[in-house]
């Protein structure tokens, strides 16, 4: 059978790209994944503000965060009322002069693009906190417990990728699966696990930081000002779920998590771990995304796009599907990753904790 889009990855922004190339698109999509039980611990949040520092960025947030809700609230499993999307105002906060630095320049730049920002005192340890007001998140556990009936209500067919063989012929790339064998005309490598599994390690080296993280999960404690905090410095982010427990992912190499959670809480309770998980994190030296073909891969490759990335998603469709506008086409083009035919020009977005440890986190050494 030929389609015109095998989306391997089994995260949010995957699933919900197979659904818009379907769905908006018109277009043939199979989508390789096996999504995580309800129970595991997370691994990543999607959410339509983070810390960034690049305008172009914000500009397409803002051009696409209403589309994607709509999108998802129209695509939703009829007959089942699950909750997907809330509304939080999630703290961004700075330990460090260069987060506190780069910290005022997001709040200007945000509210510049019609983001709501203010100050909000947390802690004296923190040199500078701010309170992003009325984002959307995504409930990643409702999301994935209704997510079989959306793919069917896309035309989406779900294959699992234990199941399957690629080969890579002149002009399509083949899937054999059990059921049936699909020619796809590109294939769409959509989160970390998945590039880790098609790309050969030489190309991910030369492209990738790899950072050792943590996810895990802690027992309830008292509620925070706000159930979402994100640390520019060490790059920890804690959400609080309505029972009480904390969600967290930190870099594995920072000093004691406890201590980083407790410094984000401002007091002296303790927090008792109920579970984690350790996964590689791939990430690029300057902070911004990945959107292209690596080295010699036949397979584009969209990574890095950090918690926003769910809610660039219709843009994403747009320009594999080359209708994207001219703002958007320089946007991606900027985002491809060096090569010998491409120099990729210096568009760093904020990563202060990737900074810091580039040199001993690089995936070649």
């Amino acid at each position: 059978m030929n389609i015109d889009f095998a989306i391997i990855g089994s995260t949010p922004k995957a699933a919900l790209l197979a659904c818009i190339l379907a769905k908006t698109h018109a277009k043939s999509v199979i989508l390789i994944a096996q999504f995580p039980h309800t129970l595991r611990i997370q691994r990543g949040f999607d959410i339509s503000i983070s810390p960034i520092t690049r305008p172009q960025t914000w500009q397409v947030l803002k051009d696409n965060i209403s589309s994607t809700i709509e999108f998802l609230n129209k695509t939703s499993a009829k007959n089942i009322n699950i909750k997907t999307i809330e509304k939080i105002d999630p703290i961004f906060v700075a330990t460090e002069l260069r987060g506190q630095e780069a910290l005022s320049h997001i709040r200007n730049m945000a509210t510049g693009f019609g983001f709501s920002a203010e100050p909000q005192a947390i802690s004296e340890r923190f040199l500078s906190s701010y309170k992003f007001r009325d984002a959307a998140r995504l409930l990643r556990r409702p999301f994935f417990a209704s997510l079989n009936q959306r793919l069917k209500n896309c035309g989406v067919k779900l294959i699992n990728p234990a199941e399957i063989k690629i080969k890579n012929k002149k002009d399509t790339i083949d899937i054999i699966s059990k059921e049936t064998n699909f020619s796809a005309k590109q294939m769409i490598l959509v989160d970390d696990e998945a590039l880790q599994n098609h790309l050969s390690e030489a190309d991910i080296s030369n492209i990738f930081i790899k950072t050792s993280m943590l996810g895990f999960l802690t027992e309830p404690i008292k509620k925070m000002q706000s159930p979402n905090i994100f640390n520019l410095d060490n790059g920890l982010i804690i959400h609080q779920r309505d029972n009480g427990a904390l969600d967290c992912l930190a870099p594995t190499n920072k000093q004691t998590l406890q201590n980083q959670i407790c410094l984000m809480l401002n007091d002296k309770q303790k927090t008792r771990l109920a579970g984690k998980t350790n996964f590689i994190k791939l990430s690029n030296p300057d902070g911004a995304a990945i959107f292209g073909k690596i080295a010699r891969s036949r397979y584009i490759s969209i990574s890095n796009f950090g918690i926003t990335g769910l809610f660039q998603t219709p843009a994403i469709a747009r320009m594999l599907c080359k209708t994207a506008n001219k703002f958007e086409q320089q946007y991606f083009s900027a985002l491809a990753p060096n090569s010998t035919k491409h120099k990729r020009q210096n568009i760093s977005q904020y990563c202060a904790s990737l900074q810091n440890n580039n040199s001993k986190n690089r995936s070649d050494k």
